[in-house]
């Protein structure tokens, strides 16, 4: 122990003594567990922070599946909950909810859309959640009855109503629909997501047993485990599957864990590449201290051989590297703290400018296990990158070191070995990772720069809630069609559709009037279906190639038309003319046929679908034969966004109170809010690229500049025999050259499978192979690299050959 404290007090002296390698060699391990700090932070607030519900083992949740979506995206139906609720024996207690967003509003407070959810009445019970104002729901509101009861977050009631005691009792309306709020959630509660209302689940009536919309839990029964569970569940969803083959035929159960319900596959896959490019900063940062060591070490050697000849053993003078490196590390890492902490607050401000928001329970603050994830770091990182400076040291010549004007031949040429094999290292993971950031900087770019297929000039989109029970089929178009007309001016085009360009298509079963396009077992194919406004394509500056454009009787009985887009026409009538041609979309197997459609029109391709799919074949149906529930978007072109918005509501306020538009913003806006994850994927490993290039050059030219300092005398020797500076330029040059070479080598093949890897699991526009990703990384490390050997090879070839004759 006495021996360890004298080795610590020696590093510090050391570090004291030289400042400035000190100070390059705590920012470069700051930098590196800065960033693995908060890589970690994110991971951690994803996959272990413990949920805050009394015992989160036993929380298990079940679906029924096909199998085609993942664990998070798969649901019941009410039905199907009440047989599994009724029959199964593995669960102490099983809940439900379905998210639903919710307008609230009241006589004198107009309406406003929040995110909520129908629940079970006993799902804040199962959870362990007590109201702190007022009382939770009791098991007989599930059956109905109006007015419905309201539970609110506690920040609605600070916000909307002011924290006031009479809010308990008050009438709301809920949708439309009478209710009252009867309590007030703790804190901070939103579950699951970012839910402020919650309301019983009604029994609708009918059978809707294919209408999936519920996340089931279940509480395990003492002595269950989640296998158990699984097969009981599996048993009924057989049941199920016999006694109802036209909704449940092929579907069985899924019963997996809440964490591995909780975190979706595409979060995972985030993470993973966030984890990746952070471990690629602190190995670079480690192989660039090791380089630091190292040059120390040569430089070293005599004082080493020194203590060795006194009687210190080989293991002493590596633990005395290693104590260093390990001291190095732990200040590197009180830094990295501090910088990773900043990383994380990076994180949330970009999550909040874009509107996205972390699950209640979910904290980026750092806790114990990140605390020890950087203690561990610290001490690894320092153990490996001191282990190479300590084995070279600890095999110094004596003899050889301790000899009047001996230059370590040996020790050195082992040492520049080592530094050579760290350079190649540090090089292939450059080249890997600025691959991997141009990959998804260009995808980055063709995402925010693609033609759409429309003017997005002043185009503002709102979002409105249409509450089905008063506004049914028809009366949602004529809606729809009112406000339109009451809105619009000759300088503000107004419109609107069953979704914005980009925000997909409602898809339906199609037939031809022509032909039969069913495939040979008697399916139909599926046709992207748009319901719109009667002036949809003049407000967005859509051309119509071919035919007319809607006109306001369209949609009405005896004027069944629709517009198909240009790639639609290609696909079904490629060498005919499609004006005049019937189609028909089926709502459902089990319900009635639209109308024969007559096509009057093909517009230009829009893209609908999103990038990926690029402009596929598109139906637009005027909105009154085709009035689906759910939301509507209004768009309208118009230069003054913020009057416009404020006269947009005041107009719908008007029409009726219940009526509240959301998400509210310029369509230049809604793409750059969809595409912020590859944005900030972008971002992010563009910056930890840019920071291992920097790291990359500054150990070239360390480990270059070390090795003209070791060759001065020959260099003046060379110099004064005659060579030019040319040749000594070259003569440094070539030296570093292999490892150049080699790094980019073995990079670029890194970069092509880490590409390959990439966009086999995360959706890339840009192709991972494309010549123009390999060739700038190519160029670029070329050029930084070139650029740190020149530098201390123009400084060599620039050194007096009498001075140089004089070094020692």
């Amino acid at each position: 122990m006495t021996g360890l404290i004298q080795d610590v007090k020696y590093a510090l002296r050391q570090m004291a003594k030289n400042p400035w390698f000190t100070l390059i060699a705590v920012l470069t391990l700051g930098l590196g567990i800065g960033v693995n700090s908060a890589g970690f932070s994110l991971a951690n607030a994803a996959w272990w922070q413990r949920v805050p519900f009394p015992n989160p083992q036993e929380i298990v949740v079940a679906a029924i599946s096909d199998g085609s979506t993942a664990p998070s995206y798969a649901r019941m139906s009410y039905p199907e909950f009440v047989d599994v609720r009724s029959r199964a024996k593995s669960f102490k207690a099983i809940a439900a909810f379905g998210p639903q967003a919710m307008v609230l509003s009241s006589k004198g407070n107009p309406g406003q859309r929040f995110n909520g959810a129908r629940v079970t009445p006993n799902l804040f019970s199962f959870l362990g959640v007590k109201p702190i104002r007022g009382r939770d729901f009791t098991l007989d509101e599930e059956k109905g009855g109006s007015p419905a009861p309201v539970l609110i977050s506690h920040d609605l009631w600070q916000t909307r109503y002011e924290g006031k005691d009479d809010v308990i009792g008050r009438m709301v309306r809920l949708d439309a629909n009478p209710a009252v709020i009867i309590g007030v959630m703790p804190p901070g509660f939103k579950f699951p997501d970012s839910e402020q209302v919650w309301t019983p689940i009604r029994q609708w009536g009918g059978d809707l047993r294919g209408y999936r919309y519920l996340n089931v839990f279940g509480r395990l029964a003492d002595g269950i485990r989640i296998e158990q569970a699984r097969a009981e569940v599996s048993t009924i969803a057989q049941a199920m599957a016999h006694d109802h083959p036209d909704t449940n035929k092929g579907y069985d159960a899924l019963v997996v864990t809440f964490m591995d319900w909780f975190s979706e596959p595409d979060d995972t896959l985030f993470l993973e590449i966030i984890l990746g490019a952070v471990a690629f900063i602190l190995l670079i940062a480690c192989a660039n201290v090791a380089n630091l060591l190292l040059s120390r070490a040569v430089h070293r050697a005599r004082e080493v051989s020194v203590r060795t000849a006194l009687g210190a053993s080989r293991w002493r003078i590596a633990r005395q590297v290693l104590v260093e490196s390990v001291l190095l590390s732990l200040i590197g890492g009180v830094l990295g703290l501090v910088l990773g902490q900043a990383g994380v607050r990076w994180f949330e401000y970009t999550m909040r400018s874009v509107g996205a928001e972390l699950t209640y329970w979910t904290s980026l603050d750092m806790d114990y296990r990140a605390f020890t994830y950087c203690f561990v770091i610290c001490v690894v990182t320092g153990i490996g990158f001191g282990s190479f400076p300590a084995f070279q040291i600890s095999r110094t010549n004596v003899n050889d070191n301790l000899k009047e004007g001996s230059h370590q031949t040996t020790g050195g040429s082992r040492a520049r070995r080592m530094a050579a094999a760290l350079l190649v290292g540090e090089i292939a993971l450059t080249v890997m990772l600025v691959a991997e950031s141009s990959l998804l900087l260009r995808d980055f770019l063709k995402l925010t720069h693609f033609d759409s297929g429309i003017d997005s000039t002043n185009l503002i989109t709102a979002r409105v809630d249409i509450p089905y029970s008063t506004y049914q089929n028809l009366k949602r178009a004529t809606l729809l069609e009112n406000l339109a007309e009451r809105f619009q001016r000759p300088d503000r085009p107004t419109t609107f559709a069953f979704a914005a360009p980009m925000e997909g298509t409602w898809n339906m079963p199609l037939e031809l009037g022509d032909r039969n396009i069913a495939d040979a077992t008697g399916n139909l194919p599926w046709a992207g279906t748009l319901p719109v406004g009667n002036n949809y394509f003049s407000a967005l500056k859509v051309r119509i190639l071919r035919g007319r454009n809607f006109e306001a009787t369209d949609g009405r009985p005896g004027a069944e038309v629709v517009i198909v887009n240009q790639r639609f026409a290609r696909e079904y009538w490629p060498s005919q003319d499609p004006l005049g041609k019937r189609l028909r979309l089926t709502l459902a197997p089990a319900l009635d046929k639209t109308p024969w459609l007559t096509v009057v029109g093909v517009s230009s391709d829009v893209v609908q679908n999103g990038i990926q799919s690029g402009a596929a074949a598109v139906v637009y149906v005027p909105y009154r034969v085709n009035s689906r529930g759910g939301p509507a978007v209004i768009l309208v072109r118009s230069a003054q966004t913020e009057a416009t918005v404020r006269e947009l509501r005041a107009e719908l306020g008007k029409i009726d109170s219940d009526l509240a538009p959301y998400s509210i913003m310029t369509f230049d806006e809604l793409r750059r809010q969809a595409n912020w994850g590859n944005r900030f994927l972008a971002t992010l490993v563009g910056m930890l690229s840019l920071m291992a290039l920097v790291m990359a050059s500054v150990g070239l030219y360390g480990v270059t500049a070390h090795g003209v300092n070791q060759r001065t005398r020959e260099i003046g020797i060379r110099s004064a025999l005659g060579a030019s500076r040319p040749r000594v330029v070259w003569m440094i040059f070539r030296q570093s050259l292999p490892r150049i070479v080699i790094g980019l080598l073995i990079g670029l093949g890194g970069g092509a499978l880490l590409s390959r890897l990439t966009t086999s699991f995360v959706i890339v526009v840009v192709d991972s192979t494309d010549p123009i990703i390999f060739l700038s990384t190519f160029l670029v490390i070329t050029l930084v690299t070139t650029t740190a050997v020149l530098i201390p090879a123009l400084r060599a070839a620039r050194l007096n050959p009498y001075d140089a004759l004089r070094s020692e």
